[in-house]
């Protein structure tokens, strides 16, 4: 199967001839960063340069260096989750877009594009397949992803060192790592039977040899009836399950980014990747409130401690309505999701929280003459001067108390007056 998109971040690794040339086809990789990919060891295993292709680009194919991450690194001696190489690449190489450090559920449909050997030549994109995650190894660094119904494609040599996606979002969550297939039985080819003659031809008599003969017909036949055994179940879970021929294992971001510290800087807040809340966000954008805060209700299990979780169900909750519109149980409810959100705030910026709660006091209490904590009110209110003009426009959209001090503050804030 071929890519229908153009994803010029995934690379396929070639091994460097000794005429300096491109040679074979190795792994895949990605871009992790500027002027940095990402394989697995035991793809670019012992070189110091490999060459790389970016095979949505014609004519992007680069020499380059690669290091593993484990100096001490060997493929029989070393955990497969420390299986990290890096390759300089080209810094005008795109990113990949990378997924939050949590790994994805289990169930999780995933992409993978590999190169075996069939998807070799510089014109081809590669060969797909679609996986789901079963959980994780023993060690907690490795994630068991089987293969899909109707995917012919498997994870095989060729894939290692490739990008795991998930389906639902577009983001990278992983780096295929190995297979570990049920393979089909080989037939045996035993060595040959010792000879029941003697140098001269004749039949011998010596009773150890005949004995060692015997055995080792025996040990055939066995071998024989072993194959047929395996290569019967062989063909009966080809039938049955056919995704058990599929089982590989990925790197989950989690697990590079504790082994290569600078990845850990490179990927975003799981919420701000999430699909339901990217589509949440989207929702209140064109004012259909109750959709968006169904899904907002239905992530915060998922996300308890985002503060974000929190404001936008305050902001959906108010439903493009003044706070002062509402009778006291709303808006006592909707403080309470602003103080849980800045309770739950340890380092990101908080001031579109402060605002917002600045706005509910001053439309619901003040106007009203209901005594408020000035002291608060005013530590609320001070934090318009630096909110992000993104939350500026998301309060001043939604939540039109257009008297109010606060609402005038990020007005002009954002050069609108």
């Amino acid at each position: 199967m071929t890519d229908d998109t153009r994803q010029t971040w995934r690379l396929r690794i070639r091994d460097v001839r000794a005429d300096g040339a491109p040679g074979e086809v190795l792994g895949a990789g990605f871009v992790v960063a500027e002027g940095i990919g990402m394989t697995c060891a035991h793809v670019v295993g012992g070189m110091e340069e490999c060459w790389i292709e970016a095979p949505d680009t014609p004519g992007e194919t680069h020499r380059c260096a690669v290091r593993t991450i484990d100096p001490e690194w060997t493929l029989l001696a070393s955990h497969p989750s420390t299986d990290i190489a890096l390759i300089t690449v080209p810094r005008h190489l795109p990113l990949a877009p990378l997924g939050p450090r949590e790994r994805p559920r289990v169930g999780g449909e995933l992409d993978a594009l590999g190169y075996p050997a069939r998807y070799a030549s510089a014109g081809d994109r590669g060969q797909r397949t679609h996986v789901h995650v079963v959980g994780a190894d023993e060690t907690g660094t490795l994630l068991q992803v089987d293969g899909l119904q109707g995917f012919d494609g498997q994870i095989q040599p060729g894939y290692s060192g490739g990008p795991a996606v998930d389906l639902a979002s577009g983001r990278v969550v992983g780096m295929v790592v190995s297979s570990d297939r049920l393979s089909a039985p080989t037939p045996p080819v035993p060595p040959g039977a010792p000879s029941e003659t003697d140098e001269s031809g004749r039949p011998t008599a010596d009773p150890r040899v005949r004995a060692a003969a015997a055995a080792e017909a025996r040990r055939r036949a066995e071998a024989r009836d072993r194959y047929e055994r395996q290569r019967r179940e062989y063909a009966r879970v080809a039938a049955d399950q056919p995704a058990l021929l599929k089982i590989a294992w990925i790197i989950p971001l989690e697990t590079l980014a504790d082994r290569w510290s600078p990845l850990t800087d490179l990927l975003p807040r799981g919420i701000t990747v999430d699909p339901e809340f990217v589509g949440a966000v989207n929702d209140l954008s064109h004012h259909a409130y109750a959709r968006a805060l169904g899904r907002l209700n239905a992530l915060v299990t998922l996300y308890p401690d985002e503060p974000d979780m929190y404001y936008y169900r305050a902001l959906a909750g108010l439903s493009g309505q003044r706070p002062g519109g509402y009778a006291a149980p709303m808006v006592e409810a909707v403080e309470r999701l602003l103080g849980e959100a800045l309770r739950r705030n340890a380092t990101a910026p908080d001031a579109h929280l402060r605002s917002l709660w600045a706005l509910v006091q001053e439309d619901y209490y003040v106007i009203r003459g209901i005594p408020v904590d000035l002291g608060n009110l005013q530590s609320l209110q001070s934090a318009a001067d630096r909110i992000e003009p993104r939350h500026a426009d998301e309060i001043l959209r939604h939540v039109p108390a257009v008297e109010c001090p606060t609402w005038q503050r990020l007005l002009r804030m954002r050069g609108y007056q």
